[in-house]
């Protein structure tokens, strides 16, 4: 039971924070601000380190949920 309450309360997160961030990108869109909305800008001032990082912290993860 308690399984099912965080699957909807996830899927409800979820679903709010992909609302808000398609809402931001329509408003900059439609204002004529769609420079302000720039996801290359993000990707390109983060380290490579950082995602190296990340790769690793995944791959560990899976495979502790495979283990198991």
């Amino acid at each position: 039971m308690a399984a099912g309450a965080i699957l909807k309360t996830t899927g409800a997160v979820l679903t709010i924070a992909v609302a808000v961030f398609i809402g931001t990108g329509l408003y900059y869109m439609l204002t004529g601000q769609g420079n302000r909305f720039d996801i290359g800008w993000f990707l390109t001032d983060t380290s490579p380190h950082m995602w190296a990082g990340f790769g690793i912290a995944f791959s560990l993860s899976l495979s502790v949920l495979g283990a198991g």
